[in-house]
């Protein structure tokens, strides 16, 4: 398609592609029943992506912007290595089902706000790569866990909130948390066989816990709203100030740096 023009695409195919030789501009993605999608190209949705049960939308390992709503029904999957950028001023990601959202790398830029929604089901959101909130893009977690196996990074002037929810950094290979903007954690948790460098401050409204096997690092002043469990390591220097619960831990002996 032109980039002079805006259309929606329904795909049925078991073999569909979608490509071109310029970035094609789209309104809306549906992805039926049963059909099974790759992107050749990367892609800039103006709206919605729609994943339908049993449909598999592959993103073809390339970059595509979506301005608007990414749902999911019951099996449907995105598959790839690609980035999924999030820029529209209003976004939402949710499944209609109790069901596992995945992405390889994800970007919320630009203004307004992205949610993480429920939809009442319970619902996993996870991201094997990168996340990243840049500009001043707000993200918020509803009651519906997070995991992030790649480097985190909030900028300065963009928002991250994660209400009730869970937000666990579970990568194997060392990650960089970066919450240099205004960021506060429902529950937290490290888990995986890796270093977990911290580049600012820490605040929950309730837990945090690291795991067994893990090492999480930084330097800076850290908030905990509820108790902070370790049973890795922890090698914070700088401030740990607990606002209610208690500091526990299976390791014998406790050390902070």
């Amino acid at each position: 398609p032109s980039t002079s023009n805006t259309i929606d695409i329904v795909s049925y195919g078991a073999s569909a592609t979608i490509g071109g030789s310029i970035i094609p501009v789209l309104n809306s993605i549906t992805c039926k029943s049963a059909s099974n999608t790759t992107a050749l190209v990367s892609l800039d949705i103006k709206k919605n992506v729609t994943i339908e049960t049993n449909a598999i939308f592959n993103d073809g390992n390339l970059h595509h912007i979506v301005q608007g709503n990414w749902t999911e029904t019951g099996t449907g999957q995105r598959t790839g290595t690609g980035t999924i950028n999030f820029s529209g001023i209003v976004s939402e990601i949710k499944a209609t089902d109790n069901t596992t959202i995945a992405f390889q790398n994800v970007i919320c830029s630009g203004i307004g706000s992205t949610t993480f929604a429920s939809n009442t089901a319970n619902n996993t959101f996870q991201i094997s790569g990168d996340f990243s909130v840049l500009d001043s893009k707000e993200v918020m977690l509803l009651d519906d866990p997070l995991l992030v196996a790649g480097n985190f990074l909030v900028e300065s002037l963009a928002k991250f909130g994660g209400s009730a929810a869970t937000t666990t950094f579970n990568g194997t290979l060392d990650q960089n948390i970066d919450v240099s903007g205004d960021v506060l954690f429902g529950n937290l948790a490290f888990s995986g066989a890796s270093l977990k460098t911290v580049i600012g401050n820490l605040k929950t409204t309730g837990t945090a816990t690291i795991n067994v096997t893990s090492t999480v690092a930084g330097i800076g002043s850290h908030e905990f709203a509820n108790t902070l469990t370790v049973n890795g390591t922890c090698n914070f220097s700088g401030d740990i100030t607990m606002k209610g619960g208690n500091i526990t831990s299976t390791n014998t002996n406790l050390l902070f740096a």
